[in-house]
């Protein structure tokens, strides 16, 4: 049976690849399908032809924020967060957050 944390997480992942592939030509693939290295390295999404997106996204379905994920993440990364609460033995979502550092948000403006 699979674990439901990580199928959580990957749907999630999927969503956010579904909604980030609206602003690029090229096919957003998971990490996981492309590149072990990215992966290992905090990035969960990556353009089919091996290259990475402007910034490096994170995705995470939680009911918490847990803020050691922004030192984990690489330099100019963004975290996409779905806020999760527990009701019963479900998790409903509260609400769904791009995080980054003001730096990064000032190199998106300029672009």
């Amino acid at each position: 049976m699979p674990n439901t944390n990580k199928k959580r997480g990957s749907n999630w992942e999927y969503a956010v690849r579904d909604f980030l592939q609206h602003f690029y030509p090229k096919k957003i693939i998971t990490t996981r399908e492309g590149s072990k290295a990215l992966d290992n390295n905090k990035i969960d999404l990556m353009f089919e032809d091996g290259t990475t997106l402007p910034f490096p996204p994170q995705c995470k379905s939680s009911i918490s924020f847990n803020w050691t994920w922004l030192e984990e993440i690489p330099k100019n990364g963004i975290i996409f967060w779905k806020r999760m609460k527990k009701v019963n033995t479900k998790q409903t979502c509260l609400g769904k957050y791009v995080i980054m550092n003001l730096d990064t948000f000032e190199q998106l403006m300029k672009k």
